[in-house]
């Protein structure tokens, strides 16, 4: 269920790319949304209010660059920031968000009737701690996209992403029925988790969890799988196995997939 507040950012979030005259919402699910950019660009907008691991971060940018959509991820400031000007030690799926954004993430905040949607900056200080410095309110007018090159282990590629930084390329080919296609599959919330990709319980043992990724390789290994389909589905195989022995304290071994 999504948060009242959440569901005010939102909402405020809404109404201004509907009154900017630069973009449209071509679905509006509460904590996330599908806006069409004036030069026919498609952006897809999460407002995240719980802790999301960085598998999941990757999903959702693979399943949106699949279908040429740009992502933004917009944290609750409240829920995950200190204080401006504070040092702080940023968990490994914010910092994923950080460095996807150039060393900064987006935050919205909800203090009754106002409410505030902003760029927050990471200044890397000393021993993983960074100082937060907190920017002005967003410019609607100015969402763009562009693409994030990353090393980060388990974000490692290029990546559509989309900024409040006005970066907006000439005009596209419109391809509504691509967008209004993958409008009812890109929401965060219906994101799979590891055990569910993997058909094992939460708690299972790495043997149960090494026998169901061994079946799901045979089955989608693009080697023997020649369906569309059958690379990202072993991307996301791997992914969930990678993410299930982490939880089980066990690291993946070289060359697993």
């Amino acid at each position: 269920m999504v948060r009242f507040d959440t569901y005010n950012a939102s909402a405020h979030l809404v109404r201004q790319l509907e009154a900017s005259g630069t973009a449209t919402v071509s679905h509006d699910g509460g904590d996330n949304m599908l806006v069409e950019l004036a030069g026919g660009h498609n952006v897809s907008i999460h407002l995240i209010e719980t802790r999301i691991p960085p598998y999941e971060i990757r999903l959702n940018l693979q399943d949106n660059g699949i279908a040429e959509i740009h992502t933004l991820f917009i944290v609750w400031g409240a829920m995950f920031l200190p204080d401006d000007g504070k040092l702080f030690r940023p968990d490994p799926w914010m910092l994923a968000l950080v460095m996807l954004y150039g060393g900064k993430l987006y935050a919205f905040d909800v203090y009754g009737k106002d409410i505030r949607i902003f760029p927050t900056f990471f200044d890397p200080a000393a021993s993983g701690l960074y100082r937060v410095r907190y920017g002005g309110d967003i410019d609607v007018t100015r969402l763009g996209i562009s693409e994030s090159t990353m090393v980060y282990p388990e974000l490692r590629g290029t990546w559509k992403i989309a900024d409040f930084e006005g970066i907006v390329p000439p005009r596209r080919k419109h391809r509504a029925d691509h967008a209004r296609s993958h409008r009812r599959h890109h929401t965060l919330k219906h994101v799979e988790t590891p055990w569910e990709i993997l058909g094992v319980g939460r708690s299972a043992k790495r043997e149960e969890v090494k026998h169901a990724y061994r079946k799901l390789a045979r089955h989608y290994h693009p080697d023997l799988n020649r369906s569309p389909d059958a690379t990202r589905m072993m991307q996301k195989v791997n992914l969930a196995y990678q993410a299930m022995l982490r939880e089980i304290g066990d690291d993946p071994p070289v060359g697993y997939s």
